[in-house]
């Protein structure tokens, strides 16, 4: 039998196989010819070890391999370069350079990407007689969505479609957002959206984004793509050269248009008539929701100001769908925020015991100093709570970020505390939602709380001098005496009134948040209030600026009242989430489900802590996804809190 692209026999040659005409693509259907594969078992500098070839492109192959350094499958991607066959084109030699700049890229762009959504890549070479280029990457073991589709005819149901679009938002937020190695905005468009790109992980549902090999940076200049894309996902600006975030949230348009119609026209735009050929979806799917049709229908507008603006825009208004029907939550006292309550009067205290939430073993502090148990009076010292909605959103940090941060920051962050936020996961806020302080609360805050409970000891530093004993303070002692309350007067330092207050103990932390009828916030909560839904590494967004907050990397030496820094407001509208005070939450300091990594103070009975302080002078440690942690009994000039009330 002769190969049908060279007309030479199938034979091996040197340990290579020049054709296979056998090999079957994901249906079970004869795919594209093979000339010189790589055979099974061979190495690839010293490392990959070919299992199998499970897939044939024009210029190229992608086999199944082996790390046996790390025990565990990868992707090779194989670049063949058409000189190799006598019988080839000048047109296909020609179109090979344009493959190779592609293929670099593809590597380039999955080397600066971090996301886990995304494939990890883990080496680019060049290697064999003759030379190929080669990427190997993270192996996704699964099917393609286009696969999964096959068995939905008449399209999957309106849930499934918006948590796959959701994921594949997730995606193409990191993207577009990506910056570069000057931390400047260079957003990357993948331009090849389409359900043959995107994997479904065995065993779950979660979303892979595959193929990035035409992906570019956004560009305003007119250069032919056309032949770039596909015609079924691809806008209007592919087929005039154009290029911009939007093109990507057009082509996903059209992927939902086809998740729930089963249906796809062969070209999604008619350029001369200037109109898409998207029949209307009440006519196509007649019991389709209308706000979900509305969603689908401008995502896939043939204008580019038409559509959604960005991932983040498009992705709330799916979120927002995705929810329970529900009208929002009216604020304790009118408007969308609510006054801290007074402190009661009167001689009425009880006392209660804390416990820890029931993760790992139960720690149950000292009885805490009285609190109030009546109803709390509805004004307080001009301190606001702002309302956090439930649904989705990003929690943790990946394994590629975190090398990534080891690599960029070298000496300025620790392996032990990175991991401690592996891995990242969606989570939900459920319920109602919950109210947040909009800052840290304050020296003048806790006064009144210290003045209605005279048993309760003024905040101050251990033997008026504190060295920092946390896990990962840089070593060395703060004047923490100058952040000492006078005994007698029980007031707070001269012109420190509106700073956060520090050198409290949780068990004083909990009992002024209990005394408030409220409580402190879990690290989900907290989180979820920093970061908001859109992934941001920062609570100001994506840039590593550090004087959006209050640290040394910004000047600071020491703390500064609150609500100074109204740049590096989090998505909830909350102050200080980086920067001024850490603080302190409700949860014990344990491993996140399903995180293998040890920390030394796991064994414990501490609590996380979280943000930064004024005295940080780390990047990394500025992120929303940054854990610490402390004794319950500590008292620190670098530990605040804030406070959370229940939607009821």
């Amino acid at each position: 039998m002769d190969c049908g692209s060279c007309n030479q026999p199938i034979h091996i040659t040197a340990g290579r196989t020049t054709c296979n005409n056998f090999l079957l693509d994901e249906y079970g259907n004869p795919s594209q010819d093979l000339c010189a594969a790589l055979l099974p078992a061979q190495v690839l500098t010293g490392r990959w070890e070919i299992e199998k070839c499970i897939g044939v492109g024009g210029q190229g192959r992608t086999y199944l391999a082996n790390d046996k350094n790390m025990k565990r499958q990868v992707v090779v991607k194989e670049l063949i370069n058409p000189t190799e066959n006598p019988h080839s084109t000048l047109e296909q030699q020609k179109e090979y350079q344009g493959s190779e700049f592609r293929f670099e890229r593809e590597a380039q762009h999955l080397m600066n990407l971090s996301h886990k959504r995304i494939p990890q890549i883990y080496d680019l070479f060049q290697g064999g007689q003759p030379p190929r280029r080669y990427i190997c990457m993270e192996f996704i073991a699964g099917e393609s969505l286009e696969k999964t589709l096959h068995g939905f005819p008449n399209g999957v149901s309106e849930d499934q479609a918006i948590k796959w679009a959701i994921q594949i938002l997730e995606v193409l937020e990191c993207i577009h957002n990506h910056k570069d190695a000057k931390g400047q905005p260079e957003p990357i468009c993948h331009r090849d959206l389409k359900p043959a790109n995107v994997m479904v992980r065995q065993g779950s549902e979660e979303l892979v984004l595959i193929d990035f090999g035409i992906a570019r940076a956004q560009t305003t200049q007119s250069q032919k793509t056309v032949s770039l894309g596909t015609g079924a996902y691809a806008g209007r600006e592919i087929y005039e050269g154009r290029l911009e975030p939007r093109t990507d949230l057009f082509a996903l348009g059209a992927m939902m248009y086809e998740f729930v119609t089963g249906k796809l026209p062969s070209s999604a735009v008619d350029i001369n008539a200037k109109q898409t050929n998207f029949k209307k979806l009440a006519l196509v799917k007649p019991g389709l929701d209308p706000k979900l049709a509305h969603i689908i229908e401008k995502a896939t507008q043939f204008e580019e100001h038409q559509r959604y603006a960005t991932a983040t825009e498009m992705r709330d208004a799916l979120i927002a769908l995705s929810l329970p029907h529900q009208t929002a939550p009216p604020p304790p006292i009118g408007g969308t925020t609510i006054k801290l309550p007074s402190p009661p009067r009167g001689n009425h205290q009880s006392v209660e015991t804390i416990k820890l939430p029931p993760v790992g073993p139960v720690y149950t502090p000292p009885v805490v100093p009285t609190i109030p148990t009546w109803p709390i009076p509805p004004t307080f010292g001009g301190g606001t709570l702002v309302y956090v909605p439930p649904g989705p959103f990003l929690m943790g940090t990946t394994t590629q970020e975190i090398q990534q941060l080891f690599m960029r920051f070298p000496g300025m962050v620790y392996e032990q505390e990175l991991f401690a936020e592996y891995p990242k996961t969606t989570e939900v806020i459920d319920g109602r939602g919950f109210w947040i302080s909009t800052n840290v609360v304050t020296n003048a805050q806790y006064q009144i709380f210290l003045a209605a409970n005279p048993h309760i000891p003024v905040p101050a530093s251990e033997a008026s001098r504190m060295v920092v004993s946390n896990a990962y303070a840089p070593a060395g002692a703060i004047d923490a005496d100058k952040y000492d309350w006078s005994p007698g007067r029980r007031t707070p330092p001269r012109g420190q009134e509106m700073h956060p207050v520090v050198n409290i103990t949780w068990n004083e932390a909990y009992a002024y948040a209990r005394w408030m009828g409220c409580r402190l916030p879990t690290e989900r909560e907290w989180e979820r209030a920093a970061r908001g839904t859109d992934g941001r590494p920062f609570p100001w967004g994506f840039d590593e600026t550090p004087n959006k907050c209050h640290c040394r990397l910004s000047g600071a030496v020491e703390t500064c009242a609150v609500g100074q820094y109204a740049v590096g407001m989090s998505p909830a509208g909350c102050f200080d989430m980086a920067g001024n005070v850490r603080q302190w939450t409700g949860d014990p300091w344990r491993p996140y489900p399903s995180n293998p990594n040890w920390h030394p103070n796991y064994a414990n009975q501490w609590i996380v802590t979280r943000g930064s302080s004024w005295q940080e002078r780390s990047i990394p440690r500025l992120r929303c996804t940054f854990r610490n942690c402390a004794d319950p009994n500590q008292r620190s000039a670098v530990v605040g809190f804030r406070i959370v009330r229940d939607v009821v």
